[in-house]
């Protein structure tokens, strides 16, 4: 499994921000590194489940459901990180890449 170091985790956030060329797998090295940033619909949505199961009112997810919903989880919040990048200020973006670096050096500890 392919991991960054902290300099390039660094170097793939500034080229997102400045609209330079990041590939896929660039992208997809990227999504073990950031946090869940998911729209209000989505959250509105998974929130409904999670309250629906502990009522009872539906049965557990399958592992397949949860794989599945991780899985979507994870593109959208990708998603959504890629294109707020680009307008964050300067202050929004030194934190996002210090969560990020968070995370990586986590991830690398495994």
């Amino acid at each position: 499994m392919k991991h960054f170091s902290s300099d390039e985790l660094r170097d793939v956030l500034t080229r997102v921000r400045n609209k330079e060329q990041v590939t896929a797998d660039e992208l997809d090295t990227l999504k073990k590194y950031i946090p869940m940033h998911l729209d209000k619909e989505t959250a509105d949505k998974m929130a409904k489940l999670m309250e629906d199961i502990r009522s009872g009112k539906r049965p557990p997810m399958s592992d397949e459901e949860r794989s599945e919903m991780l899985r979507n989880n994870i593109d959208q919040s990708l998603k959504n990180v890629v294109n707020s990048i680009p307008q964050m200020t300067d202050e929004q973006f030194e934190e996002t890449c210090n969560m990020c670096e968070i995370l990586r050096r986590q991830m690398s500890n495994r």
